[in-house]
């Protein structure tokens, strides 16, 4: 019987989205399968870590994005990337002895990562204890971000697209070690569905032109400024909002004035998105890695601020170099940006198409090799 124990570490909620991704497409490919899925961050680590690492990103990036702009790219080298790494490896001893006993539950043939902690823990306890397990790692983004080379230990690692491979040999990895997969996704981002039909299935207006406003989990809190932009533009339109578990966000909404012009449809959290995907003609997002491939599978043109920090604005780069999003910044543009996606939305999904994979499923096939050419 295969054993997998996946770690994510829920720094964001794209990490958790894509260990639940690849349990999915593990048990489609093999039913008789022990697939364990464990946060890392949520189960393992103890209080400071949690402060620092997941809550204080998520402020970090709501509060103070310019200084934590600086800070990341301070990261990439010389004496702040030196900290940085010693950081981190504390930050993952710290959590050996819980993921030790999960890994005394389940005796994983393989342990599967979405983020560097857990993947850096599990080559702690592999060389701690002389344990056998294979360790896959996905890189989650549309590049490298710092400290990934303390995880060069992992026996394989996933990347987006075949540009990020310089950096991952940099990084440490042997090229050898690199499979180009895609970000994965859940499967229901890559169904086809009927606009009309979704629309009328969400109660949404049939013929109005409908633009979606998510930034990921929801720990970022700006959704209505974005509303309040749109609004501006004076397009007469439909706006969905997407608030995940961000009740202050959901709330900032709430009490905004709507002109008769637009009908705005504010959502908490739900567990449609991917309806609300389908349903919209355009989506203002932020430049997750996950968010972003969710919509390119889904075939959902991205309109990206500028105003992106960190990994993120190393994603629109990506994304904008390979046609797959268009960028503003100021209201003037936005708008420009709808009426292109109005009039030309098709023409962007077309550079869309060329970096829509099924990442999950060809991971999950990558994880149960390791264990076929194990046991032969």
């Amino acid at each position: 019987m295969k054993r997998i124990l996946i770690l994510s570490a829920g720094i964001g909620s794209g990490h958790n989205s894509a260990a639940g991704a690849v349990a999915e497409s593990l048990k489609a490919a093999d039913s008789s399968a022990v697939i364990c899925v464990t946060d890392i961050m949520e189960e393992c680590s103890g209080k400071q870590t949690k402060l620092i690492y997941k809550y204080g990103y998520a402020a970090s990036m709501s509060i103070i994005p310019g200084i934590y702009d600086r800070g990341y790219y301070a990261a990439q080298d010389g004496s702040e990337h030196r900290r940085g790494n010693a950081a981190v490896l504390h930050a993952a001893e710290g959590m050996t002895q819980s993921v030790y006993k999960r890994i005394r539950d389940i005796s994983p043939d393989v342990i599967y990562c979405t983020h560097f902690f857990p993947a850096i823990t599990a080559t702690i306890l592999r060389k701690r204890y002389d344990l056998g397990f294979r360790i896959i790692l996905s890189n989650l983004d549309y590049n490298v971000t710092p400290y990934w080379n303390s995880a060069s230990d992992a026996d394989i690692i996933t990347v987006a697209h075949r540009e990020l491979i310089p950096d991952c040999i940099r990084m440490g990895f042997d090229e050898s070690r690199i499979f180009v997969t895609g970000i994965p996704t859940k499967e229901a981002f890559l169904l086809d569905y009927d606009k009309a039909s979704v629309r009328g299935e969400l109660g949404l207006d049939a013929d109005m032109f409908t633009i979606l406003v998510m930034f990921g989990g929801g720990d970022w809190a700006g959704a209505h400024r974005i509303v309040q932009s749109l609004i501006k533009c004076g397009l007469p339109c439909q706006v969905i909002v997407i608030n995940g578990r961000n009740k202050r966000s959901f709330d900032a909404v709430e009490k905004m004035t709507i002109p008769d012009s637009v009908k705005l449809v504010n959502i908490g959290y739900t567990d449609k998105v991917e309806k609300y995907m389908a349903a919209s003609d355009a989506a203002v997002t932020k430049a997750g890695g996950i968010s972003t491939t969710e919509m390119i599978n889904i075939g959902l043109p991205m309109i990206i601020s500028r105003k992106s920090y960190g990994q993120e604005r190393l994603n629109l780069e990506f994304l904008a170099g390979h046609n797959a999003c268009l960028s503003y910044r100021g209201d003037a543009e936005l708008r420009q940006c709808l009426g292109y996606c109005r009039e030309n939305g098709n023409e962007l999904v077309s550079g869309m198409i060329k970096l829509r994979t099924d990442a999950a499923k060809t991971i999950a096939e990558l994880i149960l090799k390791q264990i076929t050419e194990e046991n032969t």
